[in-house]
């Protein structure tokens, strides 16, 4: 019987005042780092917000597919080839994205989670030089 993994965080323990940072174990803090200055580009994150105090993405353009690319690629980083990055389960990271209290994307939490593992397929068949 395969055991569940135990997760410092889940749905029912964050809240609005939960950090993104909060959820990313410190080993991966500089990927989180690159990945909210990245974000800062199409969010309005305040430049003198630190990248560890960041509880809420606002997007400029929250329909926008180009909205996951960094969260994808970060996902990518940290949960890949045996990487547990994560405070939380993926599934838990992409809802905590996708919550009104986190977020202002304009996407459903399973439709966000298909196109973040459709960007992360994308990119492990480029990776492998492998063009479909």
């Amino acid at each position: 019987m395969k055991k569940s993994k135990k997760y410092k965080y889940t749905k029912q323990n964050i809240t609005p005042q939960t950090r993104l940072m909060d959820l990313v174990k410190t080993k991966f803090h500089g990927q989180l780092k690159v990945m909210i200055d990245e974000l800062r580009r199409i969010t309005t994150i305040k430049d003198e917000t630190e990248w560890w105090q960041v509880k809420t993405l606002h997007f400029t353009r929250p329909k926008s597919m180009s909205n996951y690319d960094p969260i994808a690629r970060f996902i990518m980083q940290t949960t890949q080839e045996g990487n547990e990055g994560l405070n939380c389960s993926i599934t838990t990271f992409i809802w905590y994205i996708t919550t009104q209290e986190h977020s202002n994307l304009n996407m459903k939490y399973k439709s966000a989670k298909s196109l973040i593992y459709n960007i992360i397929h994308y990119y492990e068949i480029n990776e492998n030089g492998i063009f479909l």
